[in-house]
């Protein structure tokens, strides 16, 4: 799969399947380009979107998986921010 800029890259996966660590590698490989790189973490612990926020060189933006449905979706809207 081609992924170009202006591309959305869904990355979803169980808990121990590495989910998380391609998100860290791919985003540590992208974000050191010249690209408006942007992670959202949908569904996740609080602390993991604290986490991601001080050690990613990228945006980042998270809505807990306490929160509604609807809340987790906005989180992937452009322009919108959840507290974490």
């Amino acid at each position: 799969m081609k992924v170009g800029k202006g591309s959305r890259v869904a990355l979803a996966g169980g808990p121990a399947t590495g989910a998380t660590r391609l998100l860290r590698e791919s985003a540590g490989a992208l974000g050191s380009r010249d690209l408006n790189l942007g992670v959202v973490l949908v569904g996740v612990r609080p602390e993991e979107v604290t986490e991601w926020r001080r050690e990613a060189q990228v945006s980042v933006t998270g809505g807990s998986f306490e929160a509604s449905l609807e809340a987790q979706t906005q989180a992937a809207s452009p322009g919108r921010r959840l507290a974490p």
